[in-house]
């Protein structure tokens, strides 16, 4: 269960082992004060790699000196106190007691006594720990009660598929699932097209990944091109934007299509009944826009007029947010700047309104009043608790990460895979692709 990261020091730089080290350090001495002096005694490498993976990208911090519990004559540096390592520390407690209690099960008799009374000894520490993230501690315990029947009913469908390349971001998207046949990238995908998977969750290139979904999972028959849909936050479920970034050059065929496509997935992943259709532009007036635009309009219209869609006309951006829209309909170019400004701007408000609550005693203290509204509204705006985006118009299930995704955001990617397997989205828009064709 645990074990399997480890630092290879001769392939990091000084500077990225320090941080390495310092992290470990500061890591052990968070797990002694959060958890108990005995918490340390588990400390092993894959814990700090799951506190540097849970460190923001934007947090910045100055190593501090400390004595090494182990050996007190000694200082060394260390990470100073953070959200990121004190979230590491509890998660690290919580998997420690998990992983004793399923040795328990599956070692002998005699090893199995001396791991009960391992996980005895550190009770104290796993309950304090535990008490501070309950949800992660709720979930370990669910999934491994899951693996225990999986084990039990002789499951062997868990399978690790080696693959030694890997798509960069500095290769050329059309062509890299195709050079890097031994991509792990392009070996997700042959497996997802011969039906050794249900879905793929990517966080490399979203060009390649877009172009290596088309070429070898495929196109659903009758889709002209695959689109982008993420789900940007509004204050209800959401609203979703098709396209985002995969077609920069589209055609009034093209937004038609995404319109249905992004109709069905608010149907089947938002529980919308009939969600509102909504064409970006620059004014409400059925006349604005270009002749793409004006071309969709009409198209849309008479789907509208026909009930297969709840068309709604034009939408602007200021209507996109409050919640005057469930699914906006946008050629790539527009909805990508739209995304990227939305990303930004949420990351610029709630950065400033931190600064504000720590400019002060008086804030602070409003602060500890507003702690849960806050952490409230902090999850619903964290791109994070969304996961992915799925490439709608692809034959089956592909989910693109973010980038800078980190464990939690991953997590939530998967889940969004699990629920749009489940969802039959696929099958809802093969069952409607006639009314999707122009002429």
């Amino acid at each position: 269960m645990y074990g399997y990261v480890r630092p290879v020091r001769e392939e990091l730089k000084g500077k990225d082992f320090d941080l390495y080290r310092a992290t470990y350090c500061g890591l052990c001495r968070c797990m002694r004060r959060r958890c108990g002096m005995f918490a340390p005694l588990f400390l092993n490498f894959d814990f700090t790699f799951l506190a540097l993976l849970l460190w923001e990208p934007e947090e910045k911090f100055t190593p501090c000196s400390g004595r090494c519990y182990a050996n007190p004559l000694v200082k060394k540096s260390m990470c100073p106190d953070s959200p990121a390592l004190e979230l590491a520390a509890e998660e690290s407690m919580v998997l420690t007691w998990w992983k004793l209690r399923d040795g328990i099960q599956d070692e002998s008799f005699w090893k199995g006594m001396l791991l009960r009374g391992a996980s005895v000894g550190i009770k104290g520490e796993y309950r304090r720990a535990a008490a501070s993230c309950l949800e992660f501690d709720r979930s370990t315990r669910e999934q491994l009660e899951r693996l225990d029947r999986l084990e039990k009913e002789g499951c062997t469908d868990m399978e690790v598929v080696d693959a030694r390349d890997v798509i960069t971001m500095e290769d050329d998207p059309s062509t890299a699932t195709r050079r890097k046949k031994d991509a792990s990238m392009t070996v997700a995908l042959t497996m997802l097209r011969d039906g050794l998977g249900d879905a793929v969750v990517s966080a490399g290139s979203t060009g390649a990944l877009l172009t290596g979904a088309t070429l070898i999972v495929k196109r659903i028959n009758g889709i002209r091109r695959a689109a982008l849909a993420p789900v940007l936050p509004n204050g209800g479920k959401g609203v979703v934007l098709i396209d985002s970034g995969a077609n920069v050059d589209c055609t009034p065929e093209y937004l038609m299509q995404f319109a249905y496509m992004g109709s069905f997935y608010a149907k089947t992943m938002l529980g919308l009944s009939s969600p509102r259709v909504g064409l970006a532009n620059v004014g409400t007036e059925d006349t604005k826009g270009g002749v793409l635009q004006h071309e969709t309009f009409q198209l849309l219209k008479e789907a509208g007029e026909a009930g297969r869609i709840n068309f709604i006309g034009n939408v602007e951006g200021n209507g996109v947010f409050s919640g005057d829209v469930d699914v906006l309909v946008a050629d790539g170019f527009t909805g990508n700047l739209m995304l990227k400004t939305a990303e930004s701007m949420i990351k610029f408000m709630m950065g400033n309104l931190k600064s504000v609550f720590y400019k002060n005693l008086k804030n602070k203290l409003a602060a500890a009043v507003l702690k849960g509204d806050l952490a409230q509204m902090k999850k619903m705006l964290d791109v994070k608790e969304v996961g992915g985006t799925v490439m709608l118009g692809i034959s089956r299930p592909v989910i693109k990460a973010h980038g800078s995704s980190d464990a939690r955001c991953i997590l939530a990617a998967v889940r969004q895979a699990v629920t749009c397997v489940n969802s039959g989205i696929t099958e809802e828009i093969k069952a409607n692709i006639e009314y999707m064709k122009i002429g």
